[in-house]
């Protein structure tokens, strides 16, 4: 195994890691952190209000995610907790019945820039079952919230 930071390159102990291969993944992960951090600042610049979100919510995170953590998402930029969803028919996302039951650490809720939207669906990819369920959350953090960002821009 080698890491940087929170990321891990594994094979198994039988296999051996490749010099080439190691030296790609540490050249990619070294030139990740600048484009996240002005990623990262530029949503933590551009506000937006929860109610703006919904055609979003709908759109995109339900689509992709799923209802249920649509609604999740939603709960915790306007309230700062997960919670549980209430099965309810011929609901939108925004509309479903949630009994909150964890406060999301470092929520900002309601949320008021874009940076925080992203952490309660960094969040939401935390809570998923599997190691490699929540590699693929994580993955679609970005691409979910690209209309945001190119709807700020």
């Amino acid at each position: 195994m080698f890491g940087i930071k929170d990321n891990r390159l594994r094979r198994r102990h039988i296999q051996s890691l490749d010099p080439q291969e190691i030296a790609a993944h540490l050249k990619e992960q070294l030139d990740q952190p600048p484009r996240e951090k002005s990623l990262y600042e530029q949503w933590l610049k551009t506000g937006v209000e929860p109610p703006s979100l919904i055609g979003w919510l709908e759109d995109r995170v339900a689509k992709e995610w799923g209802p249920y953590a649509a609604a999740r998402v939603w709960n915790i930029i306007n309230e700062g907790f997960d919670g549980e969803v209430e099965q309810a028919r011929n609901l939108k996302p925004h509309q479903l019945p949630i009994r909150s039951t964890d406060a999301v650490p470092g929520a900002c809720a309601p949320v008021s820039n874009l940076f925080h939207v992203s952490q309660a669906l960094s969040w939401i990819a935390g809570t998923r079952n599997t190691i490699p369920e929540r590699l693929e959350y994580v993955k679609a953090i970005p691409r979910l919230m690209e209309p945001l960002t190119e709807e700020a821009a």
